[in-house]
C-alpha cells in the first residue's frame, strides 16, 4: 500500500469517489496527504469505497467526512464538495442533532443504531424530510485510541412515505365515500393533501366549455399563513411555456418559481409572488382530448418535489375528479329518474324501465290503466302475464336475448286489454348505460296497433297487386287464361307484334308471328309454363315478323303462371323489345373482329422491329437459357440464332466478369435492378462490352442491349489522360517541396557550419564560444522543428494519441494564443460543446490551432477579432464533388476578420513551403503541419473565404467517448538520478550515431553496450538478458527493425523496458508507439536522461 501511496495511485479502484481521492489535492483537507495518514484510516478507506452498502466514515477531531460511491448518490448535491472536508461543513441544517450522537459515541465507544430515522437534509437545494436505518460504530487507530465514527445506513425514505401515504389514500377514499356534495369533496381532497404535503396551498379549478385559458375555482385550502384565492385563474399569466406545458397534458413541477426559466421574469413571477407561491405543482385533468380541470399545490418556499409527491397530487387529482364526476351523476340522475317518471305518468302510451337483470322496476299509469294489472303483478316479469298465450314465448325470448346482448329490440306482440280481448301492439326499447359504460337495463315504450294491424294487412294485400301490375307495365304485358285460351295484350304488346288495336290475337296468331327458327322453341317453352308438374316460369328471347308492317324485332319475354285446384288459372307476363341491345351486340362482335385484326398487323410491326434492330434484343429464363435472340447478335457479336439459343448466357459471358453478369440476371428476375454492363465474347475472341436494359415478367427476362465498346475505349483513354496529368502536378509538388527542403536546410546548415568554423579560433573568448555553442544547439532545434512539420504533413509523424476534451483543451491554451496574437486582436471563445472528447496528439493540436492563430494574425495586420468556435455535429459537409462524411465529429472553426484569401491561392495552401508572406515572415509549412495532423488522426479540413472578407479554417476531428484526461495536466516527470551503474542495451545501426549515443550514455553515469543491428542485440540477450537494465534501440534499421524488436522483448522478456528511438518511421506513424517509450530524433542528452529515468523507475516498479 505504502508504495501505491508514494506513487500517486492509492486509493486503487475504478469507483468515482476512488478517482476523487487520487486526483484530489489535500492541501485543502484537514486530513493531509495520504502518505501522512495512519494505516488504520488508509485501511479503513479501502474497505468502505468498495462495497454497496452505504458507508461514511467520520474522522479526527473535525470528524472529516470520507465515504464510498454508494454514500455519494444518497447526498445529492453535497458531493463531492462533502469529500474530506468537516462534517460540520457539509451537515449544517442537521449538525446540532447529527454532532451529539457522533461525539457520544467517540467519548463512550457505544454503537448508535436506529430504525426510521428522520433527518432534516438539503440534499438537492431544498429542506427535506429523510429516514434511515443507522449503526454508528467506533473505530480505533494503531494505538487502541477511538479516532473515527464508521456510520453505515440505509435509507428507507421511500419505505416510510410509501406506508404514511397507503394510510393518508385509505383515509381519504373512506372520507370521500361518505360525501355527496361537489364541492365538500373537493373541500375535503384539497385539505387533505394540503395536510399530508405541508404545503401552503391546494386548489381545485375547471374550465368552461370551448374555454382553453382560465381555470375557474370557487374555493381552495390554505394554511393559516396565506389568505385564500378562489375565483379565475388565467394559464397565460404562467407564460407561454409553462401554459402550453399544461395544455399538453404534462403535469407542471416548479421547485423554485422564482428561478424556473419557464416562468418569465416580471409579472409572470411577480404574480406568483404576490401569491406566495415559493413552488408549485399543477396537474391538469383531461377528457374527450381537451383539458376540463386542474389541481394546484403551492408551497410558501422553494421546495423539492420527490417523484412520491408528485405521483400522490397526481392521485389525488384524478381521484378528486372522478368523485366530483361521480357526484354530479348521481345528482343528475336522481334529478333526471324523477322527471322521467313525472313525465312518464303523463305521457299518452305506456312506457317502463327495467335494471341491468331484466328485471322490470317501473311501469306507468297508462300501463295500468290499458291492462288492468297491479303494480304488484307487472314488476319484474309480471308484465309477461298480459300477452297473448301464444306469444308469450316468442316476446319472452326476444326479449331476454336484448337484456343478454345489451341491444335496443323490437317486437309485436298481442296484449291483452282491461275492457276485454286482446289487441295487437308493439313494443320497442333501448338499453340504458352510466357514466362509465356500465349496462343499466332498458328503457321503452308500448304501443297498442291493433287498427293499424289490420289496414297494413289490407294495404299488403293492394301492393302485391300493384307491384305487380307496375312490374307489368313496364313495356308491354300480356295474360293467358288457359282455361278458355283467351290471350290478351295491352296496346303496347300488340305495337311490338305489329299489330293495330283491333286486330285479333290468339296463341297461334302469336307463334305465326315468330320468326321460323323460334317458333318451336317458344311453343314448348309456354307448355312448361302453363303445365302444373313445369316451371310455372317462362324467360327467353326470340325473334318476330310484324303480322302487319313486316318488320323484324328481338324481344324478350318474361312471365308466371299461377295455378289452382283445377290446374293453371292465369299466365301473365311482359314483353320487351331488345332489338337495339341485340344490334349493339352484333356491332360489337364487329369492332372485335376489327381490333384482332389490327392486334395482328402491331405484332407484325413488332417482329419488323425485332429483325430490323441495331440493339441486341433478347428473351431469357430465369434459369439463364437464351429462350430467343433478334438478328443484331450475328452482327455485333457473330453468333447465329442457332448457335446461341438452348445455351446458357454465361457461356457467352467474358470469364471476368461471370459473377457480375449472373448477380446481374438474379436482380433482373425480381425486378430489383435494370440496368447493367458487362463483356461478352465475340464469335472471334474478341470482348464486346454491352450495356442492358431489363424487364420481367414471370420467369422470363426481357433486354435489350447496346454496344459500348467504342465508349469504354474512349473513357480508358480519357482516365490515362487524367493520370498522366495528376503524376504531372505530383512531380510538380515533389520539387516544390524538395526546393523548400534544401532551402531551408541550407539557410540552417550555413549557421551551423558557420558556427563550427568560429568554435575552431584560437583563444576564442567564452562569451563567444558560448554564443556559437548556443547558435548550433538553436538551430539544431530548429532543423527538428522543420522535419516534424514536414512529417506532420506527409502523416508519417509519430503522434501521442491521449483522449481529452477539446473545449478544455482550448481553454486552457487561450492565453498562449492571446499572447501569440497580441491584445490589438480580440480573442472570442465560442464553446457550446458539452462533451467533445477526441482522440488525438493533445500537443499536435496546440501547435495547429497556435499556427492557425499566427496566420490569422498576420491577415488582420495585427488588428480585429479572432474567433474559435467549437461544436459537436453529425457529419462533415460535402464539397466541390466530395460527398459528405457521416458520423460523430468534433468541429474546431478558427475564423478572421483579415483580408482573405485569394481564389487561386486557395488550392494550395496547404502545400508545404507555400506561403503568401514576404521573405523572412514564414516558412510555408504552418498549415502543412496543421493538414497532416487533421488527416493522420482520421478527420478533415475545410476552408472558406472571399477576399476582404476574413478566412475560416475548420477541422473536424472524430468524436470518441471515454475517460478523459484533464486539461493541463503535465506529464509524469521522472526525478532522481539514474540507477548506479544501469547498463543499457544500445541498438544502432548507424555508426557516427551509435558512437555519439555511447559516449552519451557514459556521460549521463550509464554502462552502454552498442550492436549495430537488432540480430546482434537478441543475441546478447539470449546469453546475458539479466545483465541489462533498459533496450534502447533505433526503429529504422536493416533486417528486423526497432518495433519489431520491442515486440520480440516483451514478449521474451516481458520485465525489461525498451525505449525507441527515431526521426521518421512509417510504421510508427501508422501504428503508433505500440506501447513503448519514444524519443524523437534529433534528441538532447536532457531528453535522452528523462526517458531512460521514466523506464528505469518503470522496471523498478515491476
Amino acid at each position: 500500500m505504502a508504495d501505491l501511496v508514494s506513487a500517486g495511485r492509492w486509493p486503487s479502484g475504478k469507483s468515482e469517489v476512488a478517482s476523487l481521492l487520487r486526483l484530489r489535492d489535500w492541501a485543502t483537507s484537514p486530513l493531509g496527504p495520504p502518505e501522512d495518514w495512519p494505516q488504520s484510516l488508509r485501511m479503513i478507506v479501502d474497505l468502505i469505497l468498495p462495497s454497496s452498502a452505504q458507508i461514511v466514515l467520520f474522522w479526527g477531531a473535525e470528524l472529516v467526512a470520507l465515504y464510498n460511491d454508494a454514500y455519494a448518490y444518497r447526498i445529492g448535491a453535497k458531493h463531492p464538495r462533502a469529500l474530506a472536508r468537516p462534517g460540520a461543513e457539509s451537515w449544517a441544517e442537521l449538525w446540532d442533532e447529527l454532532e451529539p450522537v457522533l461525539r457520544h459515541v467517540l467519548d463512550t465507544g457505544e454503537t448508535a443504531t436506529a430504525r426510521d430515522k428522520p433527518f432534516e437534509l438539503e440534499r438537492f437545494g431544498y429542506p427535506e424530510t429523510a429516514f434511515f436505518d443507522i449503526s454508528y460504530s467506533p473505530v480505533r487507530d494503531e494505538s487502541g485510541a477511538i479516532a473515527g465514527v464508521l456510520c453505515i445506513v440505509e435509507e428507507t425514505t421511500e419505505r416510510v412515505v410509501a406506508q404514511e401515504r397507503l394510510a393518508f389514500r385509505i383515509a381519504l377514499a373512506d372520507r370521500l365515500r361518505a360525501l355527496s356534495d361537489p364541492l365538500e369533496l373537493i373541500g375535503a381532497a384539497e385539505e387533505a393533501l394540503g395536510r399530508e404535503l405541508g404545503v401552503s396551498r391546494v386548489g381545485y379549478g375547471e374550465m368552461a366549455d370551448g374555454d382553453t385559458r382560465f381555470l375557474h375555482s370557487e374555493r381552495d385550502w390554505t394554511d393559516d399563513g396565506i389568505v385564500a384565492g378562489p375565483g379565475l385563474h388565467d394559464l397565460d399569466a404562467l407564460g407561454p411555456e409553462a401554459r402550453d406545458e399544461i395544455r399538453s397534458g404534462r403535469t407542471l413541477v416548479l421547485a423554485n418559481a422564482a428561478t424556473d426559466p419557464r416562468i418569465p421574469a416580471g409579472r409572470a413571477r411577480a404574480a406568483l409572488a404576490a401569491l406566495d407561491v415559493g413552488a408549485m405543482v399543477m396537474v391538469p385533468l383531461w377528457k374527450r382530448k381537451r383539458m376540463i380541470a386542474a389541481i394546484y399545490v403551492h408551497s410558501r418556499a422553494p421546495r423539492h418535489w420527490s417523484p412520491a409527491d408528485i405521483s400522490l397530487i397526481e392521485e389525488v387529482a384524478g381521484r378528486t375528479w372522478e368523485a366530483v364526476e361521480r357526484a354530479r351523476i348521481e345528482a343528475a340522475l336522481r334529478e333526471s329518474e324523477a322527471r322521467f317518471r313525472n313525465m312518464a305518468d303523463h305521457a299518452p302510451v305506456m312506457m317502463w324501465l327495467t335494471d341491468a337483470n331484466g328485471r322490470c322496476t317501473y311501469l306507468n299509469r297508462a300501463w295500468y290503466e290499458f291492462t288492468g294489472q297491479k303494480e304488484a303483478e307487472a314488476e319484474g316479469l309480471g308484465w309477461l302475464d298480459a300477452t297473448h298465450p301464444e306469444d308469450e314465448p316468442m316476446t319472452a325470448g326476444i326479449f331476454r336475448a336484448a337484456v343478454a346482448a345489451q341491444q335496443s329490440f323490437r317486437l309485436e306482440f298481442r296484449l291483452w286489454r282491461a275492457s276485454g280481448g286482446y289487441c295487437w301492439a308493439i313494443d320497442a326499447g333501448s338499453p340504458r348505460f352510466g357514466p362509465d359504460g356500465e349496462f343499466l337495463g332498458h328503457v321503452g315504450a308500448v304501443i297498442e296497433i291493433d287498427e293499424r294491424r289490420k289496414a297494413e294487412e289490407a294495404l299488403a294485400a293492394s301492393e302485391a297487386h300493384k307491384r305487380l301490375a307496375i312490374e307489368a307495365a313496364r313495356i308491354g304485358t300480356w295474360e293467358l287464361r288457359p282455361a278458355t285460351g283467351e290471350l290478351i295484350w295491352d296496346a303496347r304488346c300488340r305495337e311490338l307484334f305489329g299489330l293495330g288495336p283491333d286486330a285479333e290475337v290468339t296463341v297461334d296468331s302469336f307463334l305465326a308471328g315468330c320468326v321460323e327458327e323460334d317458333r318451336a322453341r317458344m311453343s314448348a317453352a309456354m307448355a312448361d309454363a302453363v303445365d302444373p308438374a313445369g316451371s310455372g316460369l317462362i324467360a327467353d328471347e326470340y325473334r318476330v315478323i310484324g303480322i302487319e308492317d313486316g318488320v323484324e324485332r328481338w324481344l324478350a319475354m318474361r312471365g308466371r303462371a299461377t295455378f289452382g285446384t283445377a290446374g293453371c288459372m292465369r299466365f301473365i307476363g311482359v314483353v320487351i323489345d331488345i332489338s337495339d341491345q341485340k344490334r349493339a351486340e352484333a356491332e360489337l362482335r364487329a369492332l372485335n373482329a376489327m381490333l384482332e385484326m389490327q392486334v395482328s398487323e402491331r405484332t407484325r410491326e413488332i417482329d419488323r422491329i425485332w429483325r430490323n434492330s441495331r440493339d441486341l434484343l433478347v428473351v431469357i429464363g430465369a434459369d439463364g437459357i437464351f429462350r430467343a435472340i433478334n438478328p443484331a447478335w450475328t452482327a455485333t457479336l457473330g453468333h447465329e440464332p442457332e448457335e446461341v439459343v438452348g445455351r446458357s448466357f454465361l457461356d457467352f459471358v467474358w470469364p471476368e466478369d461471370v459473377a457480375m453478369a449472373q448477380a446481374g440476371l438474379d436482380e433482373a428476375t425480381v425486378g430489383a435492378r435494370t440496368n447493367f454492363e458487362y463483356r461478352y465474347r465475340h464469335k472471334d475472341g474478341s470482348p464486346r462490352w454491352i450495356s442492358w436494359r431489363t424487364s420481367h415478367e414471370g420467369d422470363l427476362v426481357y433486354a435489350d442491349g447496346r454496344d459500348i465498346t467504342a465508349e469504354k475505349a474512349q473513357e480508358e483513354a480519357l482516365r490515362q489522360a487524367e493520370d498522366q496529368l495528376r503524376q504531372s502536378h505530383k512531380m510538380e509538388a515533389i520539387g516544390q517541396l524538395t526546393g523548400g527542403v534544401a532551402h531551408d536546410f541550407n539557410n540552417l546548415l550555413t549557421v551551423i557550419r558557420a558556427s563550427a568554423d568560429l568554435l575552431r579560433r584560437h583563444a576564442l573568448p567564452e562569451e563567444k564560444r558560448r554564443r556559437y555553442i548556443d547558435a548550433i544547439s538553436d538551430t539544431a532545434d530548429r532543423a527538428a522543428k522543420l522535419t516534424g512539420q514536414l512529417l506532420a504533413f506527409a502523416r508519417r509523424q509519430a503522434l501521442k494519441p491521449e483522449t481529452f476534451d477539446v473545449a478544455d483543451r482550448i481553454g486552457t491554451l487561450a492565453e498562449m494564443i492571446r499572447t501569440a496574437v497580441g491584445s490589438r486582436v480580440e480573442l472570442v471563445l465560442d464553446l457550446d460543446c458539452t462533451v467533445c472528447a477526441v482522440e488525438a496528439d493533445a500537443s499536435q493540436l496546440d501547435t495547429a490551432l497556435v499556427n492557425m492563430a499566427v496566420n490569422a494574425r498576420d491577415a488582420m495586420n495585427g488588428a480585429g477579432t479572432l474567433m474559435i468556435r467549437l461544436r459537436a455535429v453529425d457529419r462533415v459537409p460535402g464539397r466541390q464533388g466530395i460527398r459528405p462524411v457521416v458520423g460523430d465529429f468534433v468541429s474546431i472553426a478558427v475564423s478572421d476578420t483579415g483580408e482573405g484569401i485569394a481564389p487561386e491561392a486557395l488550392d494550395r495552401i496547404f502545400e508545404p513551403f507555400y506561403t503568401t508572406k514576404g521573405v523572412g515572415k514564414g516558412t510555408g509549412l504552418g498549415l502543412s503541419q496543421v493538414y497532416g495532423f487533421v488527416k493522420q488522426s482520421g478527420g478533415a479540413i475545410q476552408v472558406a473565404s472571399e477576399p476582404g472578407r476574413g478566412a475560416s479554417f475548420t477541422l473536424y476531428l472524430p468524436r470518441v467517448q471515454g475517460p478523459v484526461a484533464p486539461a493541463g495536466t503535465p506529464p509524469p516527470v521522472a526525478e532522481g538520478r539514474p540507477a548506479e551503474q544501469a547498463r543499457i542495451l544500445l541498438v544502432e545501426d548507424n555508426a557516427q550515431v551509435g558512437e555519439f549515443a555511447t559516449q552519451l550514455l557514459y556521460e549521463l553515469g550509464y554502462e552502454p553496450i552498442w550492436t549495430a543491428s537488432a540480430e546482434e542485440a537478441m543475441a546478447l540477450l539470449e546469453t546475458s538478458a539479466d545483465s541489462f537494465d533498459i533496450v534502447f534501440s533505433d526503429v529504422v534499421m536493416p533486417g528486423i527493425g526497432g518495433v519489431e524488436l520491442g515486440r520480440i522483448v516483451r514478449a521474451r522478456w516481458p520485465g525489461l523496458p525498451v525505449v525507441l528511438t527515431s526521426g521518421y518511421s512509417h510504421v510508427l506513424a501508422e501504428e503508433g508507439r505500440n506501447g513503448f517509450e519514444l524519443l524523437h530524433k534529433p534528441y538532447s542528452a536532457e531528453d535522452l536522461s528523462r526517458v531512460l529515468r521514466v523506464a528505469a523507475r518503470a522496471r523498478r516498479a515491476r
